[in-house]
């Protein structure tokens, strides 16, 4: 109990047993989260909103006319009486104001929009509902967090298939049967799972927040960075396998379509480590190292396959080197030799993320860029980029990470 003496004096038998038990000693009303709800096109007046333990919700107006009077969920406030619910949440604010709310009896209107003469949104505007939740250790939602949106990213760590949150939806997206059997039953019955997860979560905030305690943004970047190094892999076993057996006619796996595809993988790790580390507010140092580990597989493996691929179906020789070497297509021999494939990016990586945990790697490459006869402006980016003379980039703060250095 808060300890505020009310004067439920003028109020009828019902109104002032749901006071009472508003603020006996045994109930177990709690809060799980709040949020001030801006106006928007569908509803343009805003409101505060109240989630409580039993999954019900207490709405309270601040420009919103509907809530002027306090509008509980759980169905009890009707017929112009509030419930035991938007009692508690009533001392509870008032709580938070001493200088007015202890000194004397405070009168309660029995629908509850009034607290000692002023509606209870004013309580909360006066203070602030950010500091109110402050100091009762309430859980603040941003009104701009999408849960539902949210709960994909960060579960689609645990995807069997190593789908990306954006392949998902595209999945869950698609309402065809034909559709829903295109995905493995692994990832059907993960997606079910996880449908019924986030269905608890968006409905309490709170274990929402205690996922993303566990499953925190520094790890979704880490597996972000091992998924795009997997799909590499992946296409490097695709040349692989018809380097072994011999390409044919009616193969699909042909140079440019994976090289068009290693570039867009290269893509997606700048603008992963742009968004998950350079600008997350606690950048992890090991995501940093995974990102600079995907960029190297890629490019090691584009070093290690510089041969040709020899073709039946185009039935001649003339077929030039760029449609038959991968590494003459992305390096010896660019159609754009302006850029530099995977050095662009892996320059604007802190060095010592680089060089310190990738260098034997790096020494290798370079013996095999120079093997190859890598273009000099190739050559030059790359010495530049592991020189441990040039000046260290600042490197991201370790957040949460225990991650070591290798043994060397």
């Amino acid at each position: 109990m808060s300890g505020i003496r009310y004067d439920v004096s003028a109020l009828e038998e019902e109104v002032r047993q749901r006071v009472e038990a508003a603020l006996g000693d045994d109930h177990h009303i709690r809060i799980n989260y709040c949020v001030e709800r801006e106006g928007d096109e569908n509803e343009p007046d805003g409101y505060y909103a109240f989630r409580i333990s039993d999954q019900i919700s207490i709405r309270v107006g601040t420009d919103h006319p509907g809530y002027q009077v306090p509008k509980c969920s759980c169905g009890g406030n009707v017929g112009g009486i509030a419930c035991k619910h938007i009692f508690w949440l009533e001392d509870q604010l008032a709580n938070e104001d001493p200088e007015t709310f202890r000194s004397g009896l405070i009168p309660l209107t029995a629908d509850g929009s009034k607290i000692k003469n002023q509606p209870p949104s004013k309580v909360i505007d006066d203070i602030g509902l950010e500091e109110i939740a402050e100091r009762k250790d309430w859980v603040l939602q941003d009104d701009a967090e999408d849960p539902e949106e949210e709960m994909t990213e960060m579960l689609s760590v645990f995807e069997p298939s190593r789908a990306l949150a954006n392949e998902m939806k595209e999945v869950s997206g698609q309402g065809s049967p034909a559709s829903h059997k295109s995905i493995s039953p692994h990832s059907r019955i993960y997606k079910e799972f996880t449908n019924l997860i986030t269905e608890y979560a968006t409905e309490d905030i709170g274990m929402l927040y205690r996922i993303r305690e566990i499953i925190t943004p520094g790890f979704q970047a880490e597996v972000f960075f091992e998924k795009m190094s997997d799909r590499a892999t992946e296409s490097f076993r695709e040349i692989d396998e018809t380097l072994t057996r011999g390409a044919t006619a009616i193969d699909s796996c042909d140079i440019p379509t994976i090289a068009e595809r290693l570039k867009r993988l290269v893509k997606g790790i700048e603008e992963g480590y742009s968004e998950r580390v350079s600008g997350s507010e606690s950048p992890s140092k090991q995501a940093a190292i995974k990102a600079a580990a995907a960029l190297i597989d890629i490019l090691e493996g584009v070093v290690d396959r510089n041969q040709d691929m020899a073709w039946t179906r185009l039935g001649n020789d003339d077929e030039p080197i760029q449609a038959r070497n991968i590494f003459a297509y992305l390096i010896g021999a660019p159609l754009d030799s302006s850029s530099h494939f995977v050095l662009d990016v892996l320059k604007d990586l802190p060095q010592d993320v680089v060089v310190e945990y990738q260098k034997s790697r790096l020494d290798s490459i370079r013996a095999k860029l120079i093997a190859s006869n890598a273009p000099p402006a190739y050559m030059n980016l790359f010495r530049k980029i592991i020189s441990q003379e040039s000046k260290k980039r600042s490197n991201p703060e370790v957040g949460g990470s225990s991650a070591k250095k290798p043994m060397k």
